[in-house]
């Protein structure tokens, strides 16, 4: 689950440390509005029986250890002990930067009831993600660039759309707009490849402009922003000494190979704390315009969480105008995209001096979003994909 969540959920919920593993873990799972928690809880719904292993909530984790009396193992021996106890037909990896290698091996042959290992990406990732992938049966993602992608790099792939949760609507009751959330963007500026330098940029613009931009943003701490700025000048020499050959045995040279600068004093100074959870959604809900600015590892194509959380929560989605974009959304009926920075900034105005028609659009578009992309019909999808891998083994 994402960091900035977990931190939340724990801040809102001190009393999780008295409670046992399955209690503590069900309330995470009811909490949270995240991927994992969605998906886990519609599949359980749709018969399929289901859990997770949040691999990066460390107080969660040790109870789990604790509880089964295991001591002093690493926390790749804690996943693979949970794994063989739930014995599970297929195992879902849903972030690949938090297993190794060597545990996926161990999976293999240690857990004989697995039948397919499943990968889900749709976000950057360098030679050792993709070594980790080549373990997989087979991979979903979330647009067809990043299908083609893996596909073009030898590995079966499936196409789904990410979607909306619709059990979030009725915790997202009697919420009134918000006069000062007209215009809003809410979401991480990470730096690296494929990252968020164009959302960066945009956001810059945006701001610099005034045309009334509020922004909640996740900001990388300053210690990660130094260290990938010592990785990108060490990339520098490597390259000017002609070592290649360490950009190979190290992965983290291909992620940072552009430059990395230190945020703006006025894009830190005009923010709001980020939020996360439902009271994202509520912000969303409370706004009149959701900007979603796409990381560049989608390159030209649309299918981003945001597309759906916004739409879903019933704000006007303001988005870039990219290849597959009518496959999701009507333009200019269920949503507004933009071309550039400028039109960005024409299409804003127009929707913040016509609420009849931000209200219309905002309104169709979340009709769409409850019609065509909601998270019970993915895993029906999910489902019937799995079910036919299975039948060929």
């Amino acid at each position: 689950m994402y960091s900035g969540y977990l931190e939340s959920f724990y801040r809102k919920h001190p009393d999780t440390k008295d409670l046992d593993y399955d209690n503590h873990y069900n309330s995470l799972l009811c909490d949270s509005t995240e991927f994992v928690a969605s998906y886990v809880n519609t599949f359980n719904k749709l018969g399929i029986n289901a859990e997770c292993i949040i691999a990066n909530d460390a107080s969660l984790q040790k109870k789990w250890a604790r509880q089964a009396g295991i001591k002093q193992v690493s926390g790749q021996d804690t996943i693979l002990e949970q794994i063989k106890s739930i014995s599970p037909d297929v195992l879902w990896i849903d972030d690949f930067h938090r297993v190794e290698r060597g545990l996926l091996s161990r999976v293999r042959s240690e857990v004989p009831s697995i039948r397919l290992i499943i990968g889900f990406h749709c976000s950057p990732y360098d030679s050792g993600v993709l070594e980790k992938m080549r373990l997989t049966s087979f991979l979903f993602t979330c647009t067809p660039g990043m299908k083609t992608e893996f596909e073009n790099s030898g590995y079966k792939c499936y196409h789904l759309y990410h979607a909306f949760d619709t059990d979030l609507l009725s915790r997202l009751e009697n919420i009134s707009s918000d006069p000062e959330n007209r215009f809003i963007f809410s979401g991480s500026l990470l730096q690296g490849r494929g990252s968020h330098n164009v959302r960066i940029q945009l956001i810059e613009k945006l701001l610099n402009e005034n045309v009334g931009l509020t922004t909640y943003l996740n900001f990388e701490p300053w210690y990660k922003i130094k260290a990938k700025q010592s990785v990108y000048l060490a990339n520098r020499i490597i390259t000017a000494l002609n070592l290649n050959i360490l950009k190979k045995l190290f992965p983290v040279f291909e992620y940072i190979n552009s430059p990395v600068i230190d945020y703006p004093s006025y894009l830190t100074a005009n923010n709001r704390k980020p939020v996360f959870g439902i009271e994202m959604y509520r912000l969303f809900a409370s706004a009149g315009i959701v900007l979603n600015i796409h990381g560049e590892a989608t390159a030209m194509y649309c299918g981003n969480m945001r597309m759906f959380e916004a739409t879903g929560a019933g704000a006007c989605l303001l988005t870039e105008n990219m290849i597959n974009i009518r496959e999701v959304f009507e333009p200019g009926m269920e949503i507004i995209v933009y071309e550039n920075p400028d039109d960005c900034i024409e299409k804003v105005i127009w929707l913040l001096e016509n609420e009849s028609a931000r209200k219309s659009i905002a309104d169709a578009g979340q009709r769409r979003t409850l019609k065509d992309h909601t998270v019970e019909k993915r895993c029906s999808q999910m489902i019937e994909i799995i079910e036919h891998e299975l039948k060929k083994r």
